[in-house]
């Protein structure tokens, strides 16, 4: 039974940054992508768990589609290219803004930063980001609302600006990321010339996909791991803890119980990492197991 969440992957043309993106997604074993074709997509979103829109929106039509989306609460990933219209996109109010022509286009290199805290940066692609070639992004003034945050920034020459390149939703009920130009398909490329594999860029991308899936804004003890792991992976959780007003509480102490089979509990405890929380727990015989989080949030014990 193939239970793997579909994303779906809409443009007007095929693109190399589509093959990467797909390439990456299929690359893990929780996700399946599937491309449509921007003539056939409607808004009926129902069996995706997110959509990628590469190039949208180009006319009113699929505004109209992305914003009954965005009123169903359906998580999005924007990828600006020479297609997308711009003041259209403005109009959808997702918290980006740009003060553009949308006539011009420049390329502009992208830097890590270090103070992004949404979810973890693979650090083998923060070492490699700083060889990546430029993405083709259009010129403007980019403003982002308070509730995002910029993973990767522009970058003028070797000065790394604070206009946001790569930037996600954190706290809102439809989840979103937007990447301000297109090219992506290059990073991946140079990420297998440093390392002779895209580990790094295909992990990188599947973060996007866990964050943006994930559900129940209102909880605050969020645990993200694979749905299945085979006997010889070294099993991992992550896990956010946040206050009533949804920041970030680092170094507490989050306890996971892990319950097998035969009801026998083993327990474990996560390792603060910034606002972050690791746990690997190694190996483990084959089987079905569940677990159950449990945190103090400076409130109240919250359990997940």
């Amino acid at each position: 039974i193939d239970d793997r969440q579909k994303i779906n992957i809409v443009s007007h043309s095929p693109h190399p940054d589509i093959k990467a993106i797909k390439e990456a997604i299929e690359h893990s074993e929780n996700y399946a992508a599937v491309y449509t074709p921007a003539s056939d997509w409607r808004a009926d979103n129902s069996e995706f768990g997110l959509t990628i829109l590469h190039g949208m929106p180009s006319n009113v039509q699929e505004q109209s589609a992305i914003k009954q989306l965005m009123i169903q609460g359906k998580p999005l990933l924007f990828i600006w290219t020479q297609q997308t219209d711009l003041a259209l996109f403005n109009q959808l109010n997702t918290g980006i803004n740009i003060q553009s022509t949308g006539t011009l286009y420049e390329d502009i290199k992208g830097g890590w930063n270090k103070d992004f805290t949404f979810f973890k940066t693979p650090d083998l692609l923060v070492q490699h980001a700083q060889q990546f070639p430029p993405l083709k992004v259009p010129f403007g003034k980019i403003t982002l609302s308070n509730d995002m945050s910029a993973q990767f920034l522009q970058k003028i020459g070797s000065l790394q600006s604070n206009q946001p390149l790569i930037a996600f939703h954190q706290n809102q009920v439809a989840k979103m990321g937007w990447i301000g130009g297109e090219g992506l398909w290059k990073w991946r490329l140079m990420d297998f010339v440093q390392s002779k594999n895209h580990d790094a860029f295909d992990e990188w991308v599947t973060t996007w996909i866990q964050y943006l899936c994930t559900q129940n804004q209102d909880e605050k003890l969020k645990v993200i791991t694979q749905k299945k792991w085979t006997t010889q992976q070294s099993i991992g959780f992550q896990a956010n803890l946040y206050d009533e007003s949804y920041q970030s509480i680092p170094n507490q102490n989050i306890t996971l119980e892990l319950v097998n089979e035969q009801k026998e509990k083993m327990e474990f405890g996560f390792i603060p990492e910034g606002d972050q929380y690791q746990l690997t727990i190694g190996k483990l015989p084959s089987g079905s197991y569940q677990y159950k989080a449990k945190a103090f949030n400076g409130t109240k014990d919250v359990i997940t």
